[in-house]
């Protein structure tokens, strides 16, 4: 370790003193030199300001720095070098924090030692710190002044911030309220003028704020209230507050609003809230007109007329309400008007919505149920007023009623009526057009499905009269169908009847052509015309039928045929090729599992059921290879494969499946393995013919053997003789033969 680490491990941070506490100052000490950390931790590491000690941090770089940062975004005070990892390393971190991280508040002291790369007065000038000090003039009281004055700075600062952002959220809070409020609220002078206005003002009057700002309110007023207005003024330029008050002001349309008013004085100024109480003022003058001559009214109107007072209790019903109700007023005078005609379900709702909103309640057509004396229910349509004295307290309430029971019936049924027609023609995948006006059929309405199937809009045909021209170009094809179409359909329209189906190619908006089965319908409200599309069937058809074609050839040609087995209905269905496999007249046999059974042979028919009952009952797929007897007498092999198919609840619907004959390939099986056969017998018995030949020759062999070795034997006892004569053998090659042979024995 060398002598600097020695130095700088003696000031190195101390992790357990003054860790993350929330009363202590937080120093981040910014530079790449280890020994500048000492240094600055030594003349710090006791320093306490205002009661606080100094938490110090350290960072080598930027990077670490920003890091420093974001682990504790409350450091109050950055001690920073300017040359690190880059010249401007330091003031790149000035802007960082000012800028992106726009953060004010923060103190930062450049500490370089090499002002070249940061003169005093360009940083001073350029970037936001709030300090400079040198490496070699730095002592330790210096930095001491230096961070104590900083984090004096940064304290002043952020309760600066506080107090300017709780003054923001105050100021903020009272416009919202100013702003946001149902009332109509204002700030006006003793003069008369407005000076400030929130927007419940242009909803009320209908002039834009714009335009009342700076205007003389008293310009607004009703005539016959300026002299109360005035008044109320006077009071105010007293310094006396108007806590209640009415006046009417005029709206943009020549009308006039009640205005309720609860008005203080300061100063000059008058800040006022007032409410608009047109429709209570209405209600008041209306209810003293219909005081005069409800007595009249309870007795004559055909209406239920029912009073209550404010708990709610029966003080009167009119006769038409004994009427219906089957109840006399001595009967239910007194009695709680909830408990006695309202369904046990509502009572106790519907009387705590009463007695909570007595003071005002103005309800108009609400339907509501009432149990009248034989238990029945009958819907009522009422209409309620609170009744009130002159001085609008509230007395109890006026209820006039209409028995609805039957209309809401009608009603109901008619909505839900309404209701399946549209949902059906909108969803419908006819092509519908309604129309009025009898044959000329003037279009009322197009569905969705006509326009996407023809591309025509109501507006491309509002008559049948542009319809025909459009959707059949070609002029004989067109007077052929017109003529037939106006004919039934003048037929209908008389009779209230329909038409039997037209079908006809239409020519769509873009050219393509559509086969059309166009049927008609005459209501006394409106004329139905409505299309199907056979287009996609018709080519459908065709190519099922091809389709079809081709399956019962590569059926017949492969011996292959399909079938269906209903488990639910216990039908079976059988393509042609199995009723050929079967040998049966489809037309004259009714193909069932019974009957398909019986066609099996019966050494195989147990084996054939109970392989495909397994099948169903494991929910296997089903393969058998058995035997079908014939009513000649003849064999045949089938192979058969299927799967069954089931419900959500595992309960088997069908079984579809296939049933090849494979009769030749079991008649070419069976020549093939007779062949074998026969070849193994041919085989066997050449096999026992060749070895005696092998036998024989075998005894052949030794016997020329011997006489060759008798031979041999002679030559060799010539050649020992004339040996003995003093002669030249004449027989070479028999000593050589007779080496050979014995070597072969050996």
């Amino acid at each position: 370790m060398s002598k600097q680490d020695d130095f700088s491990s003696l000031f190195a941070p101390e992790a357990a003193k003054a860790e993350g506490g929330a009363d202590v100052w937080k120093v981040l000490m910014v530079d790449d030199e280890p020994d500048i950390h000492a240094v600055i931790r030594l003349a710090l590491q006791d320093v306490v300001i205002e009661g606080r000690p100094l938490q110090l941090l350290d960072a080598k770089s930027g990077e670490e720095t920003k890091a420093r940062l974001n682990e504790h975004p409350d450091i109050a005070l950055i001690l920073l070098d300017v040359v690190m990892e880059t010249e401007r390393a330091g003031l790149d971190l000035v802007r960082y924090i000012r800028k992106e991280l726009n953060n004010r508040t923060i103190q930062i002291v450049l500490v370089t030692g090499q002002p070249g790369y940061a003169p005093q007065r360009e940083v001073i000038q350029d970037f936001e710190i709030d300090g400079y000090r040198l490496k070699s003039e730095l002592s330790a009281d210096k930095l001491f002044v230096t961070v104590y004055a900083a984090l004096r700075t940064h304290n002043a600062l952020l309760e600066l911030k506080n107090e300017h952002e709780l003054l923001e959220s105050k100021t903020t809070e009272l416009d919202l309220f100013f702003t946001s409020a149902l009332d109509l609220f204002c700030i006006a002078n003793t003069d008369g003028y407005f000076l400030k206005l929130n927007s419940e003002w242009e909803n009320t009057l209908g002039y834009p704020i714009e335009e009342l700002m700076g205007r003389k309110f008293l310009d607004l007023i009703h005539p016959d209230d300026l002299e109360g207005t005035l008044g109320a003024i006077s009071e105010l330029s007293d310094q006396n507050p108007v806590l209640s008050f009415s006046n009417r002001y005029r709206h943009k349309d020549g009308s006039y609003r009640w205005l309720e008013w609860r008005s203080f004085p300061r100063g000059d100024k008058i800040y006022a809230a007032a409410r608009n109480v047109t429709e209570k003022k209405r209600l008041e003058a209306q209810l003293r007109d219909e005081r005069d001559f409800a007595e009249n009214v309870l007795k004559t109107a055909p209406s239920i007329i029912v009073v209550l007072d404010k708990q709610g209790c029966v003080e009167r019903i009119n006769p038409y309400m004994e009427e219906i109700s089957g109840y006399t007023l001595a009967e239910v005078k007194g009695k709680d008007w909830f408990t006695t005609f309202l369904p046990k379900a509502n009572q106790e709702k519907t009387k705590a919505l009463f007695l909570q909103s007595i003071n005002d309640i103005s309800v108009h057509g609400n339907i509501d149920t009432i149990i009248i004396r034989s238990g029945e229910e009958r819907s009522i349509e009422w209409y309620d007023k609170t009744i009130k004295d002159n001085e609008g307290n509230s007395l109890g309430l006026l209820a006039i009623g209409q028995d609805v029971t039957e209309r809401e019936k009608s009603d109901e049924e008619l909505r839900e009526a309404n209701r399946r027609f549209k949902g059906m023609t909108e969803a419908s995948p006819l092509a519908i057009y309604m129309s009025t006006a009898g044959v000329e059929q003037v279009g009322e309405y197009i569905n969705p499905a006509f326009i996407k199937l023809f591309g025509y809009t109501l507006e491309d045909v509002p008559t049948v009269a542009e319809w025909w021209p459009r959707a059949y170009p070609d002029e004989a094809y067109r007077k052929q169908i017109t003529s037939d179409w106006k004919e039934k359909i003048a037929k209908a329209i008389e009779e209230k009847s329909d038409i039997e189906p037209i079908e006809a190619v239409v020519t769509c908006k873009d050219g393509s052509e559509k086969i059309i089965s166009w049927g008609f319908i005459s209501t006394d409200q409106v004329d139905c015309s409505f299309g199907l599309d056979l287009t996609d069937v018709r080519k459908a058809n065709e190519v099922l039928r091809q389709s079809e074609r081709r399956l019962a050839e590569a059926q017949r040609l492969a011996h292959l045929g399909n079938w269906r087995l209903d488990l639910v209905n216990d039908k079976l269905e059988w393509s042609d090729e199995v009723f050929r496999i079967f040998e049966v007249d489809k037309d004259h046999f009714q193909a069932s599992y019974g009957n398909f059974l019986e066609f099996i042979h019966p050494d195989d028919r147990e084996e054939v059921d109970h392989a495909y009952t397994e099948s169903v009952k494991n929910m296997q797929p089903y393969e058998i290879t058995h035997r079908l007897l014939m009513k000649d007498g003849r064999i045949k092999y089938v192979i058969e494969h299927s799967e069954t198919h089931y419900d959500a609840m595992n309960k088997p619907l069908y079984s579809i499946g296939t049933i090849h004959d494979i009769t030749e390939i079991k008649q070419a099986e069976e020549q093939l393995n007779e062949l074998n056969r026969n070849l193994e017998r041919r085989v066997e018995e050449r096999t026992k013919e060749l070895f005696e030949t092998n036998r024989r020759l075998e005894g052949f062999n030794e016997m020329l053997a011997d006489r060759e070795m008798r031979v041999i034997e002679i030559k060799q006892e010539v050649n020992r003789l004339r040996r003995e004569l003093g002669q030249e053998p004449i027989y070479g090659e028999t000593e050589a033969v007779l080496k050979k042979n014995e070597e072969d024995k050996r």
